[in-house]
């Protein structure tokens, strides 16, 4: 692309009217709003791992002692403070954008002996955060609305328990299920019988009478689940026989 002295000039008017003002904008909404100047969040900021080796960041983290009063009395706020020194002046860590801030402290425990140190970083990092907590709240409105009001909570609990089971090992439930070869690859066999079978189960569970009885519709789904577990089965001896290799033929 061939920049001429028009795009030039036309550019210089963008940074000027819009850029600059936006960037304005939005710079003095964000002081307003987020607590920059809070003192406990500067103190906190001191953890950080990219702050190791500043002097700035020792005398925050030296000011935690009063927030913890019930961990640091006046006995212990000179071991504390050497702590703090001896944490700022060890060259053996090697501070990184990428560590996470408790394996970080995890790696820092295990370097040096700070017990007093320690305890108050253990509690700066239990801190209850409210958006995560929240966040799994909000999604109720996602997944129990006006169509679906009659959804039971232990759904909505397996909702969250298969969440967390991909999260935890970080794939997602496409990469979990996916098979190498859509024709050929193994089915898993039990997971095709709950799939068909949650539907007459759960109406086995919400079709029993008030005293515990048997009602027409629980046996009946009982029934469905004997035949479908049945030709479940039979297709599987089937599959088997398949594959298994003709029985040689004698010879006369």
């Amino acid at each position: 692309m061939r920049i001429t002295l028009w795009t030039k000039r036309l550019i210089a008017e963008f940074q000027v009217t819009c850029f600059r003002p936006l960037c304005l904008s939005c710079g003095t909404y964000l002081q307003k709003k987020l607590p920059i100047e809070n003192n406990l969040v500067q103190a906190l900021s001191a953890l950080d791992p990219i702050a190791h080796g500043h002097t700035a960041a020792e005398e925050a983290m030296k000011k935690l002692a009063e927030y913890f009063p019930t961990l640091i009395g006046p006995e212990r706020e000179e071991q504390f403070t050497s702590e703090v020194r001896q944490y700022y002046l060890c060259q053996n860590l090697s501070p990184s954008d990428e560590v996470q801030l408790d394996h970080w402290w995890k790696n820092v425990m295990k370097v040096i002996e700070t017990p007093t140190l320690s305890s108050v970083v253990k509690a700066c990092l239990s801190i209850f955060c409210a958006p995560a907590v929240e966040q799994s709240f909000s999604m109720i409105n996602h997944i129990i609305n006006t169509k679906t009001n009659r959804l039971d909570i232990t759904t909505y609990a397996a909702y969250q328990g298969i969440k967390y089971h991909l999260l935890a090992r970080k794939i997602s439930s496409i990469e979990m299920f996916r098979r190498t070869d859509i024709v050929f690859s193994p089915v898993d066999k039990a997971m095709v019988f709950h799939i068909q079978t949650a539907r007459r189960r759960a109406m086995m569970n919400t079709s029993q009478g008030p005293r515990g009885k048997k009602t027409t519709a629980h046996k009946k789904a009982e029934e469905q689940i004997v035949a479908i577990t049945n030709n479940n089965k039979k297709r599987a001896a089937e599959d088997i026989s398949l594959l298994e290799p003709p029985a040689p033929k004698r010879l006369k």
